[in-house]
């Protein structure tokens, strides 16, 4: 989604404590190869710029999103799903 200006358009949108990286693999590629599920967290500096963030606190916050996902308690100062 965050190729294309429609797509970081429409995450900037988004809640940022609704939102999940996810690869899209095997169907999602990087350069000539399949992108991999422990890939999907590369996406935090883009999102950094989208949010005018870096990229360790856009990781917390999406750490925090999938603790609050599976019923994890944080320490965050990222707050959850209300």
């Amino acid at each position: 989604m965050l190729l294309s200006e429609r797509g970081r358009t429409a995450v900037a949108a988004m809640p940022r404590n609704r939102i999940l990286p996810e690869t899209d693999g095997p169907f999602g590629m990087r350069g000539d190869r399949p992108a991999y599920p422990w890939e999907a967290n590369d996406i935090a500096s883009a999102l950094g710029d989208l949010w005018n963030d870096d990229a360790a606190d856009v990781e917390a916050q999406l750490t925090a999103n999938f603790q609050t996902i599976i019923g994890a308690t944080t320490n965050s100062k990222y707050r959850p799903l209300e």
